[in-house]
């Protein structure tokens, strides 16, 4: 088989995996003495490995759908996988990307459900984004207002419980990776927590802050969300 050759029958198999090629297209290329049989079943086998990614990254709003039944998780995970497949080495990568999809792919999808997939994934791209001299929203720092209490559903449900449904009741959460420690910080935002990011977010202001946006800017200091003093170029806005 010449390299050409190889790299055909290569993009064959993604094709067929993708439901986009049959058994006897492959043939042409390649696949020596295998049964049509063995080569579908490789091809079960990438999609069950697919949906595991998926189950795993996302289990507590898998639970969730599970519980209202309908079938919504499996429609859209099932859906995601023929319809975006992987195009780079890392799985959780390409999970990160399934709520993006999710409106289209699973209209239908209660709002809870919709909250635990974004909350699964804020965590991620938390724990995988570089701090800058100043807090980055939407990049290294998350704010999010959840319709229900995705934090103690998610931590129960991913270890395997099966807890009741999420309480339903606004959610202010601000989610990062903590710049002393390197562990995820998720913290229950109050309205001077808001003010004290801002602040950070516009470099620093001048005079003197209310006194709970100061204390809760000692405390966004201590769990590591804010550096401790803002660059001066920042600060001033020069």
């Amino acid at each position: 088989m010449t390299a050409a050759t190889t790299l055909e029958f290569a993009e064959s198999m993604e094709r067929l995996v993708e439901g986009k090629a049959t058994v006897a297209e492959v043939r042409r290329f390649g696949a020596g003495g295998s049964s049509d049989d063995a080569i579908l079943f490789y091809r079960e086998m990438v999609r069950r490995q697919r949906r595991g990614i998926l189950d795993g990254f996302f289990a507590a709003a898998r639970l969730a759908c599970k519980r209202a039944q309908g079938g919504r998780w499996e429609r859209l995970a099932e859906r995601y996988i023929r319809e975006h497949p992987p195009r780079a080495w890392n799985p959780n990568a390409w999970a990160v990307e399934l709520p993006l999809h999710a409106a289209r792919l699973a209209p239908d999808l209660a709002a809870d459900e919709t909250a635990l997939l974004d909350y699964a994934c804020v965590r991620y791209r938390a724990m995988h984004a570089s701090h800058g001299p100043v807090p980055r929203l939407d990049a290294d720092v998350f704010v999010r207002l959840y319709p229900c209490d995705v934090t103690p559903y998610s931590e129960r449900a991913e270890v395997g419980e099966a807890p009741p449904p999420p309480a339903r009741r606004a959610t202010p959460l601000l989610v990062t990776r903590s710049r002393t420690t390197g562990r995820m910080v998720v913290y229950r935002a109050a309205a001077a927590t808001l003010l004290a990011l801002e602040e950070a977010l516009l470099g620093g202001v001048g005079g003197a802050s209310d006194p709970r946006v100061e204390d809760e800017r000692a405390r966004l200091v201590e769990l590591g969300v804010l550096p401790a003093a803002l660059p001066a170029t920042e600060r001033h806005g020069s």
